[in-house]
């Protein structure tokens, strides 16, 4: 996992601080997020109990996402927290963490605090990262 520092704040009137899962389909940002005091432990950090495979086929059900459309297609990706040094790490595909809009947007949904720190894992690879150009798919709208 590559990890980098970046400075993002959030406002007094802003959102609670959470953690959770994202995506960015056809250039919308998606989340499911959990308030920060809900989050559950998982060794050092806070997490998002639920999984991304878990909520996309939930909204695929609901109608909210393409039913064909996998849930690894479009960038995506993840914020915990690290207890031991009190920062949000921001996980995410590249498509994402080089679109320093979509990097703010991410932040202020999640009401996350100062120091962010970004990073990349091999979990959040998208399907234009892992095999090239996708027909039909276009995420730098």
């Amino acid at each position: 996992m590559a990890e980098r520092s970046t400075k993002a704040s959030r406002t007094k009137s802003g959102p609670e601080p959470h953690v959770g899962i994202f995506w960015l389909l056809d250039g919308t940002l998606l989340t499911d997020s959990t308030p920060l005091n809900q989050a559950e432990p998982y060794g050092d950090h806070l997490t998002h109990p639920r999984s991304h495979i878990d909520v996309w086929d939930g909204w695929q059900k609901l109608g909210k996402v393409p039913v064909d459309v996998p849930y690894e297609q479009p960038p995506r990706g993840r914020v915990v927290f690290n207890r031991k040094t009190s920062q949000s790490v921001l996980l995410a595909d590249k498509c994402i963490l080089e679109r320093k809009s979509v990097v703010a947007e991410i932040t202020k949904a999640l009401g996350l605090l100062k120091d962010v720190t970004l990073g990349s894992d091999s979990h959040y690879r998208c399907s234009k990262c892992l095999y090239g150009s996708i027909t039909g798919a276009d995420w730098d709208d």
